[in-house]
């Protein structure tokens, strides 16, 4: 079974971006330095406001790698 990740929004600081996607269970905020994915925070009891919140915070290194938590990484 597929999972359709539809892409809201993206943010980019240096050499960190996320992206705002909306699943059938919610919105996820995936997390990237050097373009290289490191995990996914899922935020699937928030609004598309919140998500965009936490991937902003992320390429302001706002939340630090050590923040992440392991469920989240890839």
């Amino acid at each position: 079974m597929e999972t359709l990740r539809e892409r809201f929004s993206e943010y980019y600081d240096g050499d960190r971006r996320a992206t705002v996607v909306h699943t059938k269970e919610g919105f996820e905020v995936d997390l990237y330095i050097n373009d290289t994915l490191l995990a996914v925070r899922r935020v699937h009891d928030h609004s598309e406001s919140y998500a965009d919140d936490v991937a902003e915070n992320w390429c302001q290194n706002f939340i630090k790698t050590t923040d992440l938590k392991k469920e989240e990484l890839i």
